[in-house]
């Protein structure tokens, strides 16, 4: 009997293509696993209201995660054993895995001084503001400014001793640092690995304990706590990115030929290619 196959995927640069909302280049490999009832499990450092509105056209009846980790969504139609109970926002049953915010922003601030240098958070903005230093339309800035979970900033301009003291502090206090491709952020105790861990958990019940083969799918940095532990990995070229550097560090990790969303569905097609049994 083959195991049950649980697929997580990073949304912007993997699913989506980099820095726009278009998957219409990841539909192909998408059907496929629709076809075979697999689900798909979107990780993403987008919030909620951004992150839903993708699983609510394409993946309704599955989970997904939002702000780095820092919560889990269940459709209330979705059975599964240990989400009784949760609280709801929506249609969804709302798990959160981490310790919110608390601090981060008063430790950007200190460390800012500290170092006389500037770092922005996305909190020092006005949704105007923070559409007009990103380039996002104003309506999508401010939802991007509703979040629960992690803190986005703008990654400093540090010379090296400095962005080690940087780190050192950030492990000190406690935090965690996502380095996304365009913003880092920080959160207190989650990380996308955290959550595809718990949704893993979540299935084996479901499966009468049988241990669901996952695939992960990323673009960077931010993406390696869910990659490292998957069973089948897949790194997704990014124009500008080192995916080999860092798929060295990744047992047995896969780097697309293509990018972004093409690069997505061309890597599910190519392992039933490898694994033609599921």
């Amino acid at each position: 009997m083959m195991l049950p196959l649980l697929v997580f995927t990073d949304l912007d640069g993997t699913f989506l293509s980099e820095g726009g909302e278009d998957y219409q280049e990841a539909l192909p490999g998408f059907k496929l696993l629709r076809r075979k009832r697999i689900p798909v499990v979107f990780l993403t450092g987008r919030t909620f209201p951004e992150t839903e509105k993708f699983v609510r056209s394409l993946s309704p009846k599955s989970p997904f995660s939002v702000e780095n980790g820092g919560a889990l969504y269940f459709p209330q139609d979705l059975d599964l054993a240990g989400t009784e109970g949760l609280p709801l926002r929506g249609r969804y049953r709302k798990m959160v895995l981490n310790q919110g915010v608390e601090g981060c922003s008063e430790f950007l601030s200190e460390f800012s001084k500290e170092a006389g240098v500037e770092i922005f958070s996305f909190r020092d903005f006005s949704s105007q503001g923070l559409s007009e230093a990103t380039g996002l339309p104003l309506a999508k800035a401010a939802l991007a400014q509703e979040r629960e979970f992690d803190l986005p900033f703008f990654p400093p301009s540090l010379p090296e001793p400095l962005l080690k003291e940087f780190l050192a502090r950030v492990q000190r206090e406690g935090l965690t640092l996502h380095r996304g491709a365009r913003f880092w952020s920080l959160s207190r105790g989650c990380s996308k690995g955290l959550a595809l861990e718990t949704v893993r958990r979540l299935y084996i019940r479901k499966y009468d304990s049988m241990v669901p083969f996952t695939i992960a799918l990323g673009d960077g940095d931010d993406d390696f706590s869910f990659l490292q532990i998957a069973d089948y990995k897949v790194l997704i070229r990014r124009e500008g990115y080192d995916s080999e550097g860092l798929a060295s560090h990744l047992f047995g990790c896969r780097v697309s030929e293509s990018l972004g969303a093409k690069g997505w569905s061309e890597e599910v097609h190519r392992f039933f290619e490898l694994f033609k049994g599921w």
